[in-house]
């Protein structure tokens, strides 16, 4: 961290004591993808920190994740009534349980969750209608998984889906998100296109 001092650290978990201990090592921010539902205490870490926490739309619950060889995680449930509605509904959900624990909405940052307890269609829908989460008030982070979008989203085996320029992103940042990912670099490459 000493090297890049303006960079920006995020914890990647949902477990209070593991965000507690990366926000006294210096992480800046919480990027929880169960969205403060996992793990109640996480969000008494968050709000005495007074630091940034990512609420990640994730209909599925930690005891449904699968897991699968060379594609990480799967997450079920993929059934919605109105997609859009339903997920803004459900972000507005985790903003409560933020502010009810003391999380200020300065400090809140909201994430569609592609790939996570999304199909493919839900997942380029969302990205084609991001401005409708951004229009909730708060900054929109767009992470997509790894895992399971950069196969489903690309036309590259899965073997070659990780090194592919991933398109999503020049979508999603017409609607001027924040963008976060194990893979920055291919990120800042599809954005220059």
């Amino acid at each position: 961290m000493n090297e890049f001092p303006e960079a920006l650290i995020s914890v990647d978990t949902y477990k209070a004591v593991i965000a507690e201990e990366a926000l006294q090592a210096g992480a800046h921010w919480v990027n929880d993808v169960w969205s403060l539902r996992a793990d109640p205490k996480l969000r008494a870490v968050v709000a005495e920190a007074g630091c940034a926490v990512i609420l990640m739309h994730n209909r599925s619950s930690p005891a449904s994740v699968e897991v699968r060889a060379q594609l990480g995680s799967a997450y079920t449930g993929a059934e919605y009534t109105d997609l859009i509605e339903d997920v803004k509904r459900e972000l507005l959900e985790s903003v409560t349980l933020a502010r009810k624990d003391g999380i200020s909405d300065e400090h809140i940052i909201l994430d569609p969750g592609i790939g996570f307890g999304k199909k493919v269609e839900h997942n380029l829908e969302l990205i084609n209608r991001l401005d409708e989460i951004r229009a909730l008030g708060f900054p929109v982070l767009l992470g997509p998984s790894v895992n399971r979008s950069s196969v489903t989203l690309s036309t590259c085996p899965p073997t070659s889906a990780l090194k592919a320029p991933p398109r999503r992103w020049r979508w999603g940042s017409c609607a001027g998100p924040i963008l976060c990912g194990y893979t920055m670099w291919n990120i800042w490459l599809a954005l220059q296109k």
